[in-house]
């Protein structure tokens, strides 16, 4: 009789591609997504925010396992998709995941103020506790951070660079204008 070891370490699988001019880099369990970037310095860096996401868990590039959240982000910067269809795997506090909840909420194509984020949740008074949050977003995209601005319209706060929010909130007016 052979005894098949079972795996108890956890394993992130990810895999990088790059799509016109958009480059992306997905970490995910077998529960789902848990780490988006679309800035594309280089795969060492991102394998060392994956250890820090998941502390301890076995590092694997599988692009069969990432292939399905790939191909809806590449579906979404081609203007084909508005929502996603995935399931997230994201370690974060309670607060920070009411925060992301939150975010998923806010409309393809508008944005949102860090204050009226604040006030969705409950918490009028937590604005910079939500920027916070909203900072350490592990998942880009898929929680659209991107869509949350400055109270003047200024772009801040976007983990993969001013620029790259800039380019997400362009593509989604873009597309949007489109649409109508």
């Amino acid at each position: 009789m052979e005894v098949k070891k079972i795996r108890t370490e956890k394993v992130v699988y990810y895999s990088e591609t790059i799509h016109k001019s958009w480059y992306f880099f997905i970490g995910a369990t077998d529960s789902g997504v848990c780490y988006v970037s679309i800035n594309s310095h280089n795969e060492k860096k991102h394998e060392e925010s994956l250890q820090q996401i998941c502390k301890g868990c076995k590092i694997e590039e599988n692009d069969t396992m990432i292939k399905n959240y790939m191909t809806q982000l590449i579906e979404y910067v081609e203007g084909k998709r508005q929502q996603f269809n995935v399931s997230l795997d994201v370690l974060g506090s309670p607060f920070q995941k009411t925060v992301w909840k939150a975010l998923t909420e806010v409309p393809y194509g508008e944005t949102s103020i860090y204050s009226e984020l604040a006030e969705k949740i409950g918490n009028p008074l937590a604005v910079r506790a939500v920027a916070s949050a909203i900072g350490k977003n592990p998942a880009l995209i898929f929680i659209p951070c991107h869509r949350i601005i400055r109270k003047n319209g200024e772009l801040s706060g976007f983990r993969d660079g001013v620029e790259a929010k800039r380019k997400l909130l362009q593509l989604e007016a873009e597309l949007s204008r489109s649409a109508v």
